[in-house]
């Protein structure tokens, strides 16, 4: 099972170098258009839900890619999926925390379990998107051996604790291999870095030796129970993996 990790569309904090983690904002106007491109390289994908993180520029985007499709679709949104809680850096470039926070900056980079003051650590995002990915790989998995159903009648990826429908479901026993449909999920860069570095055997330093611009997919193989790399941070018109390309349009 291919999966392809798309990190939303630009945003204003984007552009100028600001933290921006559980705060929200549009996409730009060139943000948009990127991802209007990537839309057009990912309709040849037999795509039935598109998972994303519930801030606006995750759901914008994902909408944005699935009219693109050609075909029907659902969006199931988790907030497992959400970037860093950045806490007191939120907002803020990168030159002004390290001015105010130089000992806990060196900090939180050399150390995935120190968290960010007032927000999150590397390894909390981890702890969650693995469980969120290990129910979305699961819920596929059983998808894929139930074959093709009326979407009316199958039931969806949320519980009443998450996501946007009410809909109660279990995950018994973890993910299983899936051989069937890609998987596309919304994100932001903090959980895509987190899983491209899990594809090595979690190696904190794939955290920062990559890059994941806005608009960007990243695709791993889901194969024997592990994440694998194919390739990180792809934007049109880079084809990471045969057979993907542009419809018209």
């Amino acid at each position: 099972m291919l999966l392809y990790l798309v990190r939303h569309g630009e945003v204003q904090s984007n552009s100028v170098g600001r933290y921006l983690g559980h705060g929200d904002e549009p996409l730009t106007l060139s943000g948009w258009r990127k991802v209007k491109d990537l839309g057009r390289f990912l309709a040849g994908l037999p795509v039935q839900r598109i998972y994303s993180s519930d801030l606006g520029r995750a759901v914008q985007t994902a909408r944005t890619i699935g009219s693109r499709l050609g075909h029907p679709w659902h969006l199931i949104t988790d907030p497992r999926w959400r970037e860093m809680d950045f806490g007191c850096w939120e907002g803020l470039t990168l030159a002004q925390i390290w001015s105010r926070w130089p000992v806990e900056v060196d900090r939180w980079f050399s150390d995935p379990s120190y968290p960010v003051p007032g927000g999150e650590s590397i390894m909390e995002v981890r702890e969650r998107v693995r469980e969120v990915l290990a129910e979305v790989l699961d819920y596929e998995d059983q998808e894929d051996k139930r074959g093709k159903k009326d979407e009316e009648g199958s039931p969806s990826l949320t519980s009443s604790r998450v996501g946007t429908r009410n809909d109660e479901w279990g995950v018994p026993g973890g993910p299983r291999e899936g051989r069937g449909r890609p998987v596309v999920v919304v994100t932001h860069g903090g959980p895509v870095r987190v899983l491209w570095s899990d594809a090595f055997g979690w190696d904190p330093e794939k955290l920062w030796n990559v890059q994941i611009p806005p608009g960007s997919v990243t695709v791993l193989k889901w194969q024997d129970k592990r994440l694998l790399p194919v390739q990180a941070g792809c934007v049109p018109p880079v084809v990471p993996v045969a057979g993907w390309g542009p419809t018209e349009g």
